[in-house]
């Protein structure tokens, strides 16, 4: 079964399951997030990626949730063409209520101006087209793929 993505900008690495999940643990952070730092730094913001497996076991039938969590700091996509671009689109226009529950309002202060640095930049330096319309990296591939003529 192919992996279930979530995304979430977070402040430094913190894994602890969200209230919502378990109200009896929380997140040691939580208090963090109903204000806007005014010191909060880009250095202090990674993007956490939860890669979700469910897997059957082939004796018993049993069913395994398994789920690898992985941090890369907001800084680092400053050279990765069309990330920063991807992510302002989530965070700009993500619904609503998704949004509220991935929690980014109290880092998109930081975030959203160095993400827009970030994308102005490579569009100066030829990383990504000027007028690229912002889509998935599979239609990227895709639309990259039908114009060279390869197959994917």
């Amino acid at each position: 079964m192919s992996p279930c993505i979530c995304l979430q900008v977070r402040i430094e690495q913190t894994r602890a399951l969200p209230r919502q999940l378990n109200p009896n643990l929380g997140d040691p952070h939580e208090k963090y997030r109903e204000f806007q730092a005014p010191d909060l730094t880009l250095d202090r913001l990674h993007l956490r990626v939860d890669w979700q497996t469910l897997r059957r076991l082939p004796l018993s039938g049993a069913i395994i949730f398994n789920f690898k969590a992985l941090f890369t700091p907001v800084a680092d996509f400053r050279h990765e063409p069309y990330i920063p671009s991807l992510a302002l689109k989530v965070i700009k226009n993500g619904k609503e209520n998704l949004m509220k529950y991935k929690n980014t309002w109290h880092t998109e202060h930081v975030a959203i101006p160095a993400l827009e640095e970030f994308q102005k930049e490579q569009i100066e330096e030829g990383m990504i087209e000027k007028d690229w319309e912002v889509q998935t990296l599979d239609q990227v591939s895709q639309l990259y793929c039908d114009t060279e003529n390869q197959a994917c």
